[in-house]
């Protein structure tokens, strides 16, 4: 297989987008005029001199489809991946047309759990989603834990871990509908998606810049804190994303973070934890101090 690659000297960061159809596509490639690009021959890849879009399908053919464009272009630690796209919502206090950054993906096949690392600031609201194989109908909707709902977060999230690290990928969702079983149209799509493309965008430009490229999110010190409570509360990976994406948060806030984890492991008795279940009880008063 060919590798695609740009020179850095060029471009140095790229966007790049993955849709899973091509009504979420379609605003992105009439504004920013993308060209199908004919390297790609297995799915549709629409690019210019700065942003990559592919259509990768939904469920299962949006592993395949990122896979395949993700191992086929020589992808770098400055670029950003988004997954963006339409969703449900079960919660009607959510409008429809509101933009969501996705801070927790859950697997409804698998009841597995996602985090995507949030390392920077941004101007969205923010909510977890639950990615379903299939489309749900109303007599499954009791079923469901998570107020958004779509068919591809959780696949991108886990063919992209493969390639990026977590704080590279980004997952924008717009609310289409409240599950209630009606046909949504191209043309509503389109409007759906087309008011945040320049807002998702511009930020992304910032931040991709600033944070992603040149900013080291965690000192030294704060590094050998954090990996001591890894060891001593003897953490599951769920619980080590909970605890990072909860420091990231903290330190966006000025809270003084190093501070907070040396002072929790000199006035808590941790060092010799015998079940995972003292661990988690500790860790949810950690947890509790940088709220």
């Amino acid at each position: 297989m060919n590798i695609i690659s740009f020179s850095r000297e060029e471009l140095k960061t790229m966007i790049y987008l993955c849709t899973a159809l091509y009504f979420e596509a379609t605003p992105f490639i009439k504004t920013f005029q993308l060209k199908r690009n004919s390297n790609f021959t297995r799915f549709a890849v629409y690019n210019n001199d700065e942003i990559f879009l592919i259509v990768t399908g939904t469920g299962a053919n949006a592993a395949i489809g990122l896979t395949y464009f993700l191992s086929t272009i020589a992808i770098t630690p400055e670029d950003v991946l988004i997954n963006v796209g339409v969703c449900g919502s079960t919660n009607k206090d959510q409008s429809i047309g509101s933009p969501y950054l996705i801070h927790k993906i859950k697997d409804h096949s698998t009841n597995l759990t996602y985090f995507p690392e949030m390392l920077y600031k941004h101007p969205f609201l923010e909510s977890s989603i639950e990615s379903c194989p299939t489309i749900i109908n109303t007599t499954q909707i009791q079923t469901l834990t998570e107020p958004l709902i779509d068919m591809e977060a959780s696949y991108i999230y886990q063919a992209a871990s493969y390639f990026i690290k977590p704080h590279q990928l980004i997952i924008f969702k717009i609310i289409s509908d409240h599950l209630e079983g009606q046909r949504i149209s191209k043309e509503e799509i389109e409007k759906l998606i087309s008011p945040h493309i320049i807002p998702l965008i511009e930020w992304v430009n910032m931040l991709s810049s600033t944070i992603l490229v040149h900013n080291k999110i965690f000192s030294v010190e704060e590094i050998k804190l954090y990996e001591e409570l890894v060891i001593k509360l003897r953490l599951s990976a769920t619980m080590q994303a909970k605890l990072k994406q909860l420091l990231l948060y903290a330190k966006n806030c000025n809270k003084p973070i190093s501070s907070i984890m040396y002072e929790f492991q000199q006035s808590n008795d941790i060092v010799d934890l015998k079940v995972k279940s003292e661990g988690k009880r500790y860790f949810e008063l950690l947890l509790s101090k940088l709220i």
